[in-house]
């Protein structure tokens, strides 16, 4: 990885992936303009992506996995709006709902899916780049 050439300690290349991640989705928070009360995403210390929304009737979804189950990044959409897919693994990730009118929700799948808007290609190259960064780390991580 190239910052570790620049004299970038593998855990400042997380640092820097996962704090580069964690801005991006929080500056456009496409969550808000979808109707969502609130949001949170994150990446724990030993890798976990975590993603949890609360829509206004107060349903709840969460999705964790761990990231080096990460197998692709894709979008879907335009740099107006769209959708930013992480695929990974089939049933790797848990996806659960909480205070669902349906019924709630323990189960597996494979990807998460994020809203977000006005965003340019280098962002989203950058985003990319970031994630796969962050997988590379934890692996290298754990050898």
């Amino acid at each position: 990885f190239m910052m570790s050439f620049l004299g970038i300690s593998p855990k400042e290349d997380i640092s820097v992936c996962r704090d580069h991640i964690l801005n991006s989705f929080r500056k456009y928070e496409s969550e808000r303009y979808l109707g969502y009360k609130s949001y949170k995403f994150e990446i724990t210390d030993d890798g976990f992506v975590r993603y949890r929304k609360i829509s206004k009737n107060n349903k709840s979804e969460y999705y964790s996995v761990k990231i080096d189950r990460l197998l692709e990044i894709n979008y879907q959409g335009t740099e107006k709006n769209g959708w930013f897919l992480m695929g990974c693994e089939p049933a790797s990730v848990i996806f659960q709902t909480y205070n669902d009118p349906s019924g709630n929700l323990d189960s597996m799948t494979n990807e998460i899916v994020f809203p977000v808007n006005n965003i340019t290609v280098d962002e989203l190259n950058m985003l990319k780049h970031n994630f796969e960064s962050l997988k590379e780390s934890f692996i290298n991580k754990r050898e």
